[in-house]
């Protein structure tokens, strides 16, 4: 029963379009069946998944694969489904719908790679579901460098509340962005541009920090 269960969801998943399985995911979604089977990891798992395949899928290293020697890109595909939401997504949904990596290689790549942008806790949505136009992007951009012209920096604090106020009509299609993800969507996209450093924004050639910014104000008064 439990290889037939086994089977048939691997069966799906491959039916769905995915390439390749982690083993270590497969345990973990069939851990409690496996139990009564004295399988107790993943390693486990691929030689038996070796034994009864009859050479229907592929054996590859940490993963199971519908073609020899093509493996998914665990990136990629966290990339393209984040893109299809179109907003923010919980990390227990996203982990739900992309079953066959492993949870914590999930997490791995959200928390490692600036296009995944973390909106609270445990929500991300991939940069470009901020989809500024080049015009909205520059008319931020300029804001942005007047500022910095003013008083060599501006804090990401100034930045969202002139979103709020001077760009409403690009903020409002966005409400569901917290300001962390607004920043770190921003930073993404402009920081080639500019030097982002905690909440202090400043010339991407004078990198300035909150206590660079303390000690000039000391300076000045």
């Amino acid at each position: 029963a439990v290889r037939n269960r086994l089977l048939s969801y691997i069966d799906q998943l491959f039916q769905s379009g995915r390439n390749s399985i982690y083993y270590d995911a497969l345990f973990t979604k069939f851990s409690d069946d496996f139990l009564d089977c004295q399988m107790y990891d993943a390693e486990m798992l691929k030689n038996y998944l070796a034994y009864i395949n009859a050479g229907k899928y592929y054996i590859e290293k940490n993963q199971l694969t519908r073609e020899l020697g093509v493996t998914a890109d665990s990136q990629d595909e966290i990339r393209e489904f984040l893109k299809e939401q179109g907003a923010p997504v919980e990390t227990d949904v996203i982990c739900a719908n992309l079953s066959h990596i492993p949870q914590d290689r999930v997490s791995q790549i959200l928390g490692s790679n600036l296009e995944f942008v973390r909106n609270s806790k445990s929500e991300y949505f991939h940069a470009d579901v901020l989809d500024l136009s080049e015009d909205e992007l520059e008319n931020i951009v300029e804001y942005m460098q007047a500022t910095i012209r003013k008083q060599l920096f501006i804090s990401g604090t100034e930045l969202m509340n002139a979103i709020r106020v001077r760009f409403s009509n690009i903020y409002n299609n966005y409400t569901n962005f917290t300001d962390i993800g607004w920043s770190d969507a921003l930073k993404y996209k402009l920081g080639s541009r500019f030097s982002f450093r905690g909440n202090i924004i400043s010339d991407r050639y004078e990198t300035l920090s909150m206590n660079d910014v303390f000690a000039n104000l000391a300076a000045s008064s």
